[in-house]
């Protein structure tokens, strides 16, 4: 599916008439990636729920055109004296039908999406509401929740390349419990995924040659991962690893995540956790509090899987997940439940977390990546994540095999 087609349906969706963008010295990143690149001259583009029109300078013209298929291309020029401006007014007059109309602003205190600038946003709509007869200021909205739909939602290329992001860290984690030993410190198991990592990034980027070209750490390479253990796991999710040494009786814990660049130019990230148990020397297994805990996060984890559903709101999933562990006689955790996940780590979108408002409101996506991240905050406590996919037909897989049977440390 095309960009523009994918935009046609989230305005359908959402019950907005028009997108428009104002473009000018590149600075709208969203025009760019969804219009055309390299136009300089302020450019206007709006999209509708049927057709594409692109309001450019005779400069620029061939630009666009090159760039746009199928696109409404409205040319001005200072030779002729048809000025911007006019053209839009005669646009909107003549689309009587177009009462609902985005701008990329935010309401969420979102820099991403904070685009069109405060003199750009009274230029425009003053000129309109001054010119155009059913245009008012009630009639502009936020384009945010078209941004975040199309940033969550992935094609098919997209999910396969987060795949294999989330395949290598994963398959990186593993070797990493088996280098744990007790008597080691978090912070001296950080040093140990980076040297896993790095003595086999030249292998792995081997395997896929023509495809990844490069990759880095999810984040701060100094915390990428966090390592808890025993009484950190009583710490927030985002806390920071320690001298705290590994010990038998403890569970341990990584939080990490690789980012690849792949040939074309494009990033993704992973985002996963996974837990162990350090046997004691008069064990074979876990005690049963600890199976307990571990399985009530797989139980916790599969409701948000079998529950989430296109359309739904993030804090709605939240609710279903945090609600079922909070039945089991946990603490709460500090954290949302999950989150956007794509190009960054945290990628503007869907949220799930508790609020109601901003973007625990936005709605989950066809075809959406995200982050499934429940914890149980106590001494020797379980944290999972896992990083899913949800099709437009509500079939939901993680991007790498499941945790399912906690990780034993000998």
């Amino acid at each position: 599916m095309s960009k523009i087609k994918k935009i046609q349906d989230i305005l359908h969706r959402e019950n907005v008439d028009a997108w428009m963008f104002v473009n000018d010295e590149g600075k709208d990143p969203y025009f760019s990636n969804f219009i055309s690149p390299n136009t300089s001259a302020i450019t206007v583009a709006i999209i509708t729920k049927e057709d594409l029109y692109v309001f450019v300078s005779s400069l620029e013209k061939e630009i666009v055109e090159h760039h746009v298929e199928k696109a409404k291309i409205k040319v001005f020029t200072r030779k002729e004296g048809n000025t911007l401006d006019e053209l839009l007014i005669e646009f909107y007059r003549e689309h009587k039908e177009l009462k609902v109309i985005a701008l990329n602003y935010s309401t969420m205190n979102n820099a991403s999406t904070d685009i069109i600038g405060h003199g750009f946003f009274e230029y425009y709509t003053k000129l309109l509401i001054n010119n155009v007869s059913h245009i008012m200021q009630q009639t502009f909205v936020s384009a945010e929740k078209i941004i975040y739909a199309m940033i969550d939602s992935k094609s098919l290329e997209e999910i396969k390349k987060m795949e294999i992001t989330a395949i290598r860290a994963r398959n990186i984690l593993e070797i990493a419990f088996k280098n744990i030993k007790v008597g080691m410190t978090e912070l001296e198991l950080i040093d140990v995924v980076h040297g896993i990592t790095e003595s086999t990034r030249e292998e792995f980027i081997k395997s896929y040659e023509g495809f990844v070209k490069e990759e880095e750490y999810s984040w701060e390479e100094e915390c990428c991962p966090i390592v808890l253990t025993g009484q950190s796991f009583k710490k927030g999710g985002h806390a920071l690893s320690t001298d705290t040494i590994i010990e038998k009786g403890n569970t341990v814990y990584f939080d990490f995540g690789i980012c690849l660049t792949f040939n074309d130019g494009t990033r993704f990230s992973s985002d996963i956790q996974r837990t162990g148990y350090v046997i004691r020397e008069n064990e074979n297994e876990p005690p049963q509090e600890i199976k307990k805990r571990f399985q009530d996060i797989i139980d916790s984890i599969s409701l948000g899987i079998d529950n989430i559903k296109v359309g739904m709101h993030g804090y709605e999933v939240d609710e279903i997940v945090r609600k079922y562990l909070i039945s089991k006689g946990y603490p709460d955790y500090d954290h949302a439940t999950g989150h956007a996940i794509g190009e960054l780590t945290h990628n503007p979108g869907t949220n799930f977390t508790m609020s109601n408002s901003g973007t625990g409101a936005l709605k989950v996506q066809p075809y959406g990546t995200y982050t499934i991240e429940p914890r149980i905050p106590v001494e020797n406590g379980v944290s999972i994540e896992e990083m899913i996919v949800i099709t437009e037909n509500n079939e939901v897989k993680t991007l790498c095999e499941r945790q399912m049977d906690i990780i034993l440390i000998k």
